[in-house]
C-alpha cells in the first residue's frame, strides 16, 4: 500500500505541474515558470488559435484533442465506454473568443476531474486503466509542447 501512496504522490506531481502557474523561483520537473497551460493558452487569442500552419493541426485543435483524451479517461475511469471516433476530436480547427474560453476552461474541467480520480483511486489492478493512466503524462506534455512550437509561428 505504501508503495501505490508513493507513486501516486510522485504522478500527480508531474500530473499537477502541467496546470501550475508557479512562481518564477520556483522549480519544476519538466516545466520552466510561465509555459503551464493556463499561461501558455491565456497568451493566445481565438485567433491565433485557429491558425493552420502548413498541414499541421491548430492549437485549437490540440487543445480540443487534449480535451477530448481526458474526458474519455474520466469516462473510462467511471465504468463508462465512450464510443466517439478518435478522428472526431481534431475537426475543431477554428474558434471564436468565447467558445475559445469555454474550450479552455472545458479542459481544465477535464484536467481536474482525471486528478482527483487519480487521488482517490486506490484500486489499480485492471492493467489497461493503469497504463492509459500513465500514458496521460506524455500525451499531456506533448499537446503542451506542440502548442508552445506552434505558438512561436502564429504569433
Amino acid at each position: 500500500m505504501e508503495q501505490s501512496a508513493n507513486w501516486k504522490k510522485s504522478y500527480l506531481e508531474v500530473f499537477r505541474e502541467a496546470f501550475l502557474v508557479r512562481d518564477i523561483d520556483e522549480g519544476g520537473w519538466v516545466l520552466d515558470p510561465g509555459e503551464s497551460f493556463p499561461e501558455t493558452l491565456n497568451a493566445i487569442s481565438a485567433e491565433e488559435a485557429s491558425k493552420r500552419v502548413k498541414d499541421c493541426n491548430s492549437i485549437a485543435a490540440h487543445v480540443d484533442h487534449l480535451r477530448f483524451a481526458l474526458n474519455r479517461a474520466n469516462r473510462y475511469a467511471r465504468d463508462e465506454e465512450p464510443t466517439e471516433s478518435w478522428e472526431v476530436s481534431w475537426q475543431n480547427q477554428t474558434i471564436d473568443e468565447g467558445n475559445w474560453e469555454i474550450l479552455k476552461n472545458d479542459l481544465r474541467r477535464e484536467y481536474e476531474e482525471f486528478g482527483k480520480f487519480v487521488e482517490e483511486n486506490d484500486n489499480w489492478s485492471n492493467e489497461a486503466l493503469l497504463t492509459g493512466t500513465i500514458a496521460q503524462l506524455s500525451h499531456i506534455y506533448y499537446h503542451l509542447a506542440s502548442i508552445r512550437q506552434l505558438m512561436k509561428v502564429v504569433k
